[in-house]
């Protein structure tokens, strides 16, 4: 068992150096990318669909907070500011961060989040470490792996509610009633988001028509989930960018 534990550590410390060295040489280019995103966001604002995807590709990094911080700088000295149109303070940064159910933009702050995540990621995964280090052949029991996600899942929904109770103990009147109406039921019906995202896409296409009627099937094979109703609809049909 010596030799195994030896490669298995050698492993998590090459594992280490390698995604250290990897942050280091790629954060720079991401932090660029955000500039020019940002850019394009004070001639056309729009929604950073893939911000949430751009921090969950670096969260799960041991020990790489210091490596990310140019990055959260340029989400809060640049992205933010040209989405809203000025300077962001840090009750405002920290609203942006919380999930959109909650009123926020999604825009999570990768210097808090990352160790939460990393812990999240090792206890995910731990079951099926422990497997590897006992050179076992077959996966771990899918109880096991289950109780582990639910458990992460668990501590992840108390530090979201930690972190919207620390907004609005922050927060002035208007911007927690603010919070308040985004987070209500119904405050963000399919029809109103149709409309505004139609709306947007006007700006930069030619042709944008809501719910257009769609074409009669003639024998084509189409998914299981497929919606054929005779009534059925596209949300958005949009051409001529």
């Amino acid at each position: 068992m010596v030799p195994v534990l030896r490669n298995v550590h050698g492993f998590h410390i090459s594992v280490a150096c390698r995604a250290k060295a990897t942050v280091v040489s790629v954060v720079p280019v991401f932090v660029m990318k955000r500039r020019t995103f940002s850019f394009s966001e004070t001639l056309r604002p729009r929604r950073d669909s893939d911000g949430a995807e751009l921090l969950a590709n670096w969260n799960q990094q041991h020990d790489s907070a210091d490596f990310i911080e140019p990055l959260e700088s340029a989400m809060s000295h640049v992205l933010i500011p040209a989405i809203t149109g000025r300077k962001c303070n840090q009750l405002e940064r920290d609203v942006s961060s919380l999930p959109a159910r909650f009123g926020g933009l999604g825009l999570g702050n990768s210097l808090i989040e990352a160790p939460r995540e990393y812990k999240t990621s090792v206890g995910t995964t731990a079951p099926l470490a422990e497997q590897i280090k006992a050179q076992q052949h077959h996966l771990p029991e899918d109880s096991t792996v289950k109780s582990s996600k639910q458990t992460s899942q668990h501590k992840k929904d108390e530090d979201v509610k930690e972190r919207v109770k620390s907004v609005y103990e922050r927060a002035p009147l208007k911007t927690k009633r603010a919070l308040d109406m985004a987070t209500e039921k119904g405050s963000s019906r399919h029809n109103e988001l149709r409309d505004l995202e139609a709306e947007l896409l006007g700006i930069v296409c030619k042709d944008v028509e809501i719910e257009p009627q769609l074409q009669d099937t003639t024998g084509e094979q189409l998914n299981s989930g497929s919606n054929m109703a005779k009534d059925a609809r596209l949300d958005i049909h949009a051409r001529g960018f």
